[in-house]
């Protein structure tokens, strides 16, 4: 059997007595993960993995053991063919209009700042991050004068407001009419494909993730260059920690073997960087997996002096735009894949905005509507999503595939032969076949010594 066209993976174990990493979502040290170094994997593959909960950091690719971990983080995905823009996105679709179109800073500055202030306490118990800045509490505002006068409340002769269109239908109603049609809801390709270009150009190109590729190299240093500042800036690192290495080994290297099949999107399968440029000036870009049915987003990181466009929010939505996009050529191509949803850590909860929104049921590894999921995360932070009967199958161990002396072969065969001194690699072989899943583990070649 030949290795060639196939994925190469050494497998990376964490045992119950390895301690875990430091978690970025509550600063614990319970973040515990399997995984592999790949060396080469086919699109396929990947989508095979991702679809189990594993996701990559560069080359190296991997999957929480959510029990053992303190935030368990959940696969989250978006169904771009049914996607319903919300009015809060809609309002930051508005907003990158509004400067191309008119050029203003200063008040979509302010915009940002007010939302950064504008949560107050709804009730006890709220979430710290939902708490009013210090000066601003209630407590600290004049005491309104004490009136012995009781509070009369609401009139409950008078009926209650109502919303105007509301009124609207019942005289429509009480005239034997038929009201008037409601205008269809506005798509993400309304708002996008009708962007003004008066004051600013916005211009967004889709790079193969590549030295090779003549463009990509030639914006090397430039892309980094923003990713520095965004890392200094927003998660707070050193700059001295931020080498091009390790730019280049989180986010530039790919395992990923591009692939252009007959009836594919024009871009073929595999890692690309999507630049976003004002002016000709790189401002932002998204790091996208391209896989068969879904596009994956991988990272995104943007200049900070561009934060008033509250571009997090509109990379998501242009990137769920670019998969509607690449679904007219390749019909497959429905999702968008986001990475992990933490319910437990409140800034993490925003992934589930983009409706509709599924999370990997983490036992059976059924895709579960998050309106179900909540309330049972709410209960318990780790939680079989699915309520279903359904039960996860072992993998038969015999049908793995292993690279041992330049050779792929089944591990049964491996065993025969006396491999590896027998069965020395059976306890790892067997936990790394039950996490890939079927699939993967057939398909891909896992490396022995």
């Amino acid at each position: 059997m030949s290795a060639a066209q196939r994925s190469v993976v050494e497998y990376v174990t964490r045992g119950p007595d390895v301690p875990g990493h430091h978690c970025g979502y509550c600063d614990g040290q319970d973040r515990v993960a399997n995984g592999v170094w790949a060396h080469v994997m086919t699109c396929q593959d990947y989508k095979n993995l991702i679809d189990r909960g594993w996701r990559r950091s560069g080359k190296y690719v991997y999957k929480p053991i959510m029990k053992r971990s303190c935030c368990p983080p959940y696969a989250i995905r978006c169904d771009t063919t049914n996607f319903s823009i919300s009015k809060s996105q809609k309002k930051v679709l508005k907003k990158v209009h509004r400067y191309l179109a008119t050029g203003q800073t200063r008040l979509l500055q302010e915009e940002v700042e007010e939302e950064k202030h504008e949560k107050t306490p709804k009730q006890a118990g709220t979430s710290p991050s939902e708490k009013s800045e210090p000066g601003l509490a209630a407590a600290s505002l004049p005491s309104k004068p004490s009136s012995s006068k009781p509070s009369s409340g609401a009139d409950p002769s008078k009926s209650k407001c109502r919303k105007a269109k509301e009124v609207r239908r019942e005289k429509w109603a009480l005239k034997g009419k038929t009201p008037v049609v409601t205008r269809p809801k506005k798509t993400v390709e309304d708002f996008i494909e009708n962007e003004a270009n008066d004051s600013h150009k916005l211009t967004v190109e889709l790079l193969p993730c590549s030295m090779k590729n003549d463009v990509f190299k030639a914006s090397f240093m430039e892309s980094y260059s923003v990713y520095v500042k965004y890392q200094v800036a927003v998660h707070g690192d050193e700059e001295r920690e931020c080498t091009q290495k390790q730019f280049s080994r989180f986010l530039v290297d790919s395992p990923l073997v591009p692939y252009q099949p007959e009836g594919g999107p024009p871009s073929g399968y595999g890692s690309f960087h999507q630049h976003y440029r004002i002016d000709g000036k790189l401002v932002a870009v998204g790091v996208l997996d391209i896989l068969p049915t879904c596009t994956s987003s991988v990272y995104f990181y943007y200049d900070p002096s561009y934060e008033f466009l509250t571009l997090g929010t509109y990379s998501a939505l242009r990137e769920i735009y670019f998969t509607r996009q690449l679904q007219k050529q390749a019909p497959d191509l429905a999702f968008y894949y986001m990475g992990y949803y933490v319910h437990s850590c409140a800034k993490m909860r925003y992934k589930g905005q983009y409706n509709p929104s599924f999370l990997l049921c983490p036992e059976v590894y059924s895709w579960i509507p998050i309106e179900i999921s909540r309330p049972k995360l709410d209960a318990s932070k780790y939680s079989r999503l699915d309520s279903s009967d359904a039960v996860e199958e072992d993998v038969a161990i015999n049908n793995v595939l292993v690279l041992w002396q330049r050779t792929a072969m089944p591990y049964e065969i491996f065993v025969a032969m006396g491999g590896g001194d027998g069965r020395r690699h059976e306890a790892s072989v067997r936990e790394y076949a039950q996490l890939a899943g079927p699939k993967a583990s057939a398909s891909m070649l896992l490396y022995l010594d």
